[in-house]
């Protein structure tokens, strides 16, 4: 068996995080990796931290300025702890 080359491993991290999204349109996943291959942090497009799901509407165009991309999330995680 060999071994699942860090690139795939953070893919397919970043994928895993992507299903966390209640968008039903768009899901995407981010890591943030540092350079000696440890994850800093994670995210996935949707609503801030601390937003109540169930009042974001699903809808477009209703939903773009409810959204987050999965890249500031990733970084607003980071930012938190820190």
């Amino acid at each position: 068996m060999t071994k699942m080359s860090k690139d795939k491993y953070f893919m397919s991290i970043a994928e895993a995080c992507s299903k966390r999204s209640l968008d039903p349109d768009s899901k995407f996943g981010c890591v943030a990796v540092s350079k000696d291959g440890s994850i800093l942090s994670t995210g996935y497009n949707g609503p801030p931290r601390n937003v109540d799901d169930s009042l974001i509407p699903l809808t477009r165009p209703e939903k773009y300025i409810y959204m987050e991309h999965a890249e500031r999330n990733c970084i607003y995680n980071a930012a938190r702890i820190g």
